[in-house]
């Protein structure tokens, strides 16, 4: 599953994420953001969900690759 929150202000990322890891527990995330605090609150909350988190810049955000325990 892929979500492009990029533009949108806090707390709606971490929501949106939030709700997207509850209803798909197993599956991968793809999560484009915003840098600063939306890339930073998004990939605070996958970490404590157990989740592994790897991250890669692109030209307008950040990419977030988040594998589900």
């Amino acid at each position: 599953m892929e979500l492009d929150l990029r533009g949108l202000s806090c707390p709606m990322p971490v929501l949106k994420v939030k709700e997207a890891l509850e209803k798909g527990a197993e599956k991968d995330l793809k999560v484009l953001v915003d840098r600063g605090a939306p890339f930073d609150n998004v990939t605070r909350l996958a970490e404590k969900k157990g989740c592994s988190v790897s991250s890669k810049e692109l030209d307008d955000g950040m990419e977030l690759d988040i594998t589900p325990p």
